[in-house]
């Protein structure tokens, strides 16, 4: 075959890290090529399960939480309570487990729903096994700092560009309004639903 430029937008389904892509006359053009994050963005970004409750308590953990009243399972996008933190220090965090690999492109924050307390300024870390997190960085290598909220129900969304993709994301308060209070949702799809863009990479027999 002669060396050309290929381009594709395909739909695929995505195994771990790895894919394969099969091309209009059946031909295997890319197997088992891993996918650069900022190639991955969902076709139709969705609410993941926090306000709805389909990510379960169990899957929400925090560095410290208030009391069983105020504990993690409580920080849900427009619910009547919300996560509180026991100290308010730059050390904490509210964590979701999505079971699966997701794809984030979104967060949505809210402050306490009955009090002037909420989250001013956050980041965002990530991780495959729950353990190991690295944190999102902006532009220039530095780890990125999001704006949060100004008032109590507000909803305030920040766009992850480009997206992450991870089973586990930590929100970590870096500044708030009286203590730490929030209730946030995610958005973005888990894998399967993605939508990538390659250039001409990774088909070593077209390029």
């Amino acid at each position: 075959m002669d060396r050309q430029e290929v381009t594709l937008l395909v739909e695929v389904t995505l195994l771990e890290k790895d894919f394969g892509v099969t091309g209009i006359g059946g031909e295997v053009l890319l197997y088992r090529q891993k996918i650069p994050m900022q190639n991955v963005a969902c076709k139709d970004p969705k609410a993941l399960g926090m306000q709805s409750g389909k990510i379960p308590n169990s899957r929400l953990k925090a560095s410290s939480e208030w009391n069983r009243d105020w504990g993690p399972g409580y920080g849900r996008l427009n619910g009547r309570r919300c996560w509180i933190a026991r100290p308010s220090n730059t050390n904490q965090w509210l964590q979701i487990d999505f079971k699966y690999r997701a794809t984030v492109t979104e967060i949505l924050t809210q402050g306490r729903r009955d009090a002037n307390q909420w989250v001013r300024s956050y980041t965002v870390a990530y991780s495959e096994d729950g353990i190991n997190f690295k944190t999102y960085r902006g532009n220039k290598g530095q780890d990125k700092v999001f704006s949060g909220n100004t008032d109590r129900n507000s909803v305030v969304r920040q766009e992850l560009s480009p997206v992450v993709v991870a089973r586990f994301i930590r929100i970590q308060p870096k500044s708030w309004q009286s203590h730490i209070s929030m209730r946030a949702e995610v958005h973005g799809c888990f894998e399967g639903t993605a939508v990538i863009g390659l250039g001409c990479w990774g088909l070593p027999t077209m390029c």
